[in-house]
């Protein structure tokens, strides 16, 4: 896509800001223990983890005296019964004080550990990198004993929860300061502001507030920022569409499947202008829009989803594209067998295909936002591309906004400055994640080979220079990209190896 002229000065520092906020986030490596009682007893428990080691000396010294006392009166067999008793119980004692869970959230850079209710359950360890949305949820069924939890949402639909009525409240702003920080990719952030009003309102704080308002609220935060909700199942377009289901939403935009007059599916993109940009700003993003569709419309290939129209309805802007059978690319990933390293050569030699057709356009097309969730994999194993970031860019720029994955998103793409050599960072993190099944770190080069064993040194090389943080220590095009990845100097693993 054609480079955006700048809007305003102020959008520079904007992004300059952002970017030294991402770097310094990542420079942060101290993890963060939060007070989390989750099992029964946990502050007697909390107690003894805390003295257990400063009871063993006394209790050793106690029974030092205690047997050298009694020693001299019992019989040897006596003697030798109760010190027995005494070491098994002080040992079951100990081992029992050190086995049983600490009552503490752990959080690091990389990952999350929540206890769990069960004693017996070793707490599992989720990863940011693996967290797809985060939702406030009710697990009671009675609105007037509430308990509310923050559910963590991975891509294949497993879930973890943290129960508010576990923490503290002074905890809460750094639970959402790390997910904001780490996962910033997860759908669902803007509910986090609403966290303390969902304590409070369980522990009975917010007089007058029904529960009904309480989630209403929710609501209006959760699209607030966005100045819109996403349209229903049933929604009627143009008198010619019906919305079949919501596909994706976030941002400054949702995908929806939907349905003509003849039952044929297509995918609808919907794009909204926010409220609070001034009028030259909303005028320069309708035709940011409009530049985008007309753009797309011209791209032919055959693994592009080709766009056929576009209008305006109710102030929003729409693509209508082409429906493609599949996955997409994170989804096929997280719920198959890791794919073996011939395979992805295959799925990055196409992507770079593709985008050697995008940058050889007049004048270049720029994805600015190839990432696994905008890839589908088709049932016959090719890669279509589905979706361009273009207009939202424009839009995040004049509101401040980082817009796609930080974890895709080459360092100058964060500052604003998008080119063709932008899509290479994001073609090397997308290897990256195929070989690895983890969203790479945010502003870093990336090695598969630190991660998994199995990945060939040639691929990894490949990874390394295409994720390089200095545009011009990057291939300095798609082509060249096919060029070492139809010459491998080292065959990549065969249909034998799989990734560890």
């Amino acid at each position: 896509m054609p480079e955006i002229e700048p809007i305003d000065r102020g959008r520079d520092e904007r992004m300059s800001s952002a970017l030294q906020s991402a770097i310094d986030a990542e420079r942060r490596s101290k993890p963060m223990l939060l007070r989390y009682r989750i099992t029964w007893g946990s502050s007697f428990r909390r107690r003894l983890g805390k003295l257990r080691y400063m009871l063993a000396i006394p209790a050793l010294v106690a029974f030092v005296i205690l047997f050298g006392g009694l020693s001299d009166r019992l019989a040897p067999h006596d003697t030798m019964l109760l010190a027995g008793y005494f070491v098994f119980g002080s040992l079951a004692t100990l081992l029992a004080a050190l086995a049983i869970p600490k009552d503490e959230l752990y959080m690091d850079r990389l990952a999350i550990i929540v206890p769990e209710r069960n004693l017996l359950s070793v707490p599992l360890k989720l990863l940011w990198s693996r967290v797809d949305e985060v939702q406030i949820v009710d697990l009671s069924k009675n609105e007037r004993a509430s308990r509310f939890a923050l559910r963590l949402i991975e891509p294949d639909g497993a879930w973890r929860d943290i129960r508010l009525e576990s923490l503290d409240r002074d905890s809460l702003p750094s639970l959402v300061s790390y997910i904001k920080t780490y996962a910033p990719h997860a759908r669902g952030l803007a509910q986090l502001q609403e966290l303390e009003r969902f304590f409070d309102y369980q522990n009975k704080h917010l007089e007058g507030v029904s529960y009904t308002q309480l989630w209403e609220s929710g609501t209006t935060a959760q699209f607030g920022l966005t100045s819109f909700t996403p349209l229903l199942p049933g929604a009627e377009l143009q008198e010619r569409f019906r919305v079949v289901r919501q596909i994706a939403a976030g941002g400054f935009s949702a995908v929806y499947l939907i349905a003509d007059e003849e039952e044929k599916l297509y995918v609808l993109k919907e794009s909204v202008v926010p409220g609070n940009l001034d009028e030259d700003l909303r005028k320069k993003a309708a035709e940011q829009f409009e530049r985008e569709a007309r753009l797309l419309a011209r791209v032919q290939h055959e693994q592009i989803a080709t766009v056929y129209d576009h209008f305006v309805e109710n102030n929003r802007n729409y693509l209508q594209m082409e429906y493609i059978e599949g996955e997409n690319m994170r989804k096929h990933i997280a719920g198959n067998k890791a794919p073996l390293e011939g395979t992805v050569q295959m799925w990055i030699e196409q992507l770079a295909g593709i985008l050697a057709y995008l940058h050889g356009l007049a004048p270049p097309v720029v994805h600015r936002d190839l990432t696994p969730d905008n890839v589908v994999v088709r049932p016959d194993g090719r890669l279509v591309l589905i979706d361009f970031g273009a207009a939202n860019e424009f839009v995040g720029q004049a509101t401040g906004t980082l817009v796609g994955k930080h974890a895709y998103m080459a360092p100058e793409q964060i500052r604003g400055n998008a080119e063709p050599r932008s899509d290479i960072y994001s073609l090397g993190c997308c290897a990256y994640y195929c070989l690895t099944g983890r969203d790479p770190e945010p502003i870093r080069s990336s090695s598969p080979k630190t991660v998994s064993a199995n990945v060939s040194d040639w691929f990894d090389r490949f990874v390394v220079r295409a994720t390089a943080l200095d545009a011009d220590e990057r291939f300095q095009s798609a082509l060249e990209c096919l060029e070492y990845l139809r010459k491998p100097d080292v065959a990549p693993a065969s249909a034998s190896q799989g990734r560890a």
